[in-house]
C-alpha cells in the first residue's frame, strides 16, 4: 500500500475500505478458518487505518469468502461487505468457481447474511451490498472486453434499480487505467491444468484488453450514462446509514 495513494483517494471525497492483506490464491478467505480470517483482517486494518482512520467496509480478494467470513468481519469491526455478485456466473474463468455457484441463489438487494451461509438472509450485523450482475457481471473487465455486453447488462440493472431502488454496484480496479506491459505472461497460480488454462491463461488475456486510456474513457461513459438516468452517487458508508 502506498500511503500517498490512500491520501489522494480521501482528498477526492471517496471512502477507504479493506481488500485484505494478501491477494494470492492460496491465501483466499474461502480457504481460511475463522481465526485465520480474523488475523488477516486485523493485519490489513492496522496498515490501512494508520493512514485513513477507521474503516468499516470490506471486499474480499477475488470475491472469495466462506461461512466464517461474516463472523470474522463482525469480530474485527467491519459493518459492510460487498463480496457477493448475485446471479453472476463465471464458469471456470475464476478461482473458487465451484463455491461461487452459490451466487446464483443470493439475494439481489442488500441483506444481512446468515452465519451459516453468506448467500442467505440471516441475523448478522454485517450488511451485504451485492455487486451488480445479470449472469454476466457489471464490472470493468466486461466493460473493456465487450462494451456492448456491458451496456446490455447496464440497461437491465438500471431498470431493476428504478423499480426496486436497489443500489447499482459497478466493480472497477484503478489499475485498469494503467497500460499493460508488452509481452506480459500469465503466472501459474492454479493447482491443476484445467484451472490454469481457464483461470490463469484465458482470463489473463481477457483482463488485459483495452487497459490504460481506453479503459478510462469507457469508465467515463459508464459514469455519464448513470448521471443521464438520474443516478445518485454515494459512499457505502452513506448508503448503510440510510438503508442498513
Amino acid at each position: 500500500m502506498v500511503p500517498e495513494a490512500v491520501e489522494l483517494v480521501l482528498d477526492h471525497g471517496h471512502e477507504i475500505g479493506c481488500h485484505g492483506y494478501d491477494h494470492s490464491p492460496d491465501r483466499a478467505f474461502d480457504l481460511m478458518d475463522l481465526d485465520e480470517q480474523i488475523l488477516e483482517l486485523e493485519r490489513a486494518k492496522d496498515v490501512i487505518e494508520g493512514v485513513s482512520g477507521r474503516i468499516y467496509d470490506f471486499r474480499a480478494p477475488a470475491l472469495r469468502i466462506n461461512e466464517y467470513t461474516i463472523r470474522a468481519l463482525e469480530e474485527t469491526g467491519f459493518t459492510t461487505d460487498s463480496s457477493i455478485a448475485s446471479q453472476r456466473f463465471d464458469g471456470p474463468l475464476t478461482f473458487g468457481s465451484k463455491r461461487k455457484l452459490k451466487w446464483l441463489i443470493a439475494p439481489r438487494s442488500p441483506y444481512h447474511p446468515s452465519y451459516d451461509s453468506v448467500v442467505k438472509k440471516g441475523g448478522s450485523k454485517v450488511l451485504e451490498i451485492p455487486i451488480s450482475a445479470f449472469v454476466s457481471p457489471y464490472i470493468g473487465t466486461v466493460m473493456r472486453v465487450s462494451p456492448a455486453v456491458l451496456k446490455l447488462i447496464e440497461k437491465i440493472v438500471f431498470f431493476e434499480s428504478s423499480k426496486t431502488r436497489k443500489p447499482i454496484v459497478f466493480l472497477f480496479h484503478p489499475n485498469e487505467c494503467l497500460d499493460s506491459k508488452p509481452g506480459a505472461v500469465a503466472a501459474r497460480r492454479a493447482g491443476n491444468v484445467v484451472e490454469y488454462i481457464f483461470a490463469d491463461v484465458i482470463r489473463q488475456r481477457l483482463k488485459v484488453r483495452n487497459l490504460g486510456l481506453h479503459a478510462a474513457e469507457l469508465l467515463e461513459g459508464v459514469i455519464l450514462r448513470a448521471k443521464k438516468v438520474g443516478g445518485e452517487f454515494m459512499t457505502v458508508r452513506e448508503y448503510s446509514r440510510v438503508e442498513g
